[in-house]
């Protein structure tokens, strides 16, 4: 882990935070209906078809893409902030 107590991160971290609050939530509804989904076929003891379950996982796709965006932001402020001084 690198340290260095006095630098300062060029970075939006509200923004990023906001991003992140709505992929945890976009996560939590895809989870839900996915549950919702595994309970009714339980329930009926049938297949319900996998148009629901494609629509979760491209649902996820996206939200998966903006996690790693906003990694990558991090990963490139906390670089630039350790490499101000060299």
């Amino acid at each position: 882990m690198r340290q260095n107590s006095e630098s300062k991160f060029d970075f939006d971290l509200e923004s990023s935070r906001t991003f992140l609050s709505c992929a945890i939530a976009n996560l939590a509804l895809i989870q839900d209906w996915l549950y919702r989904d595994i309970f009714a076929m339980e329930e009926r003891q049938q297949f319900l078809g996998t148009d629901h379950l494609k629509a979760c996982c491209d649902a996820m796709t996206t939200t998966f893409r903006e996690l790693e965006r906003i990694q990558a932001d991090m990963d490139s402020a906390i670089t630039a902030a350790f490499t101000k001084g060299d």
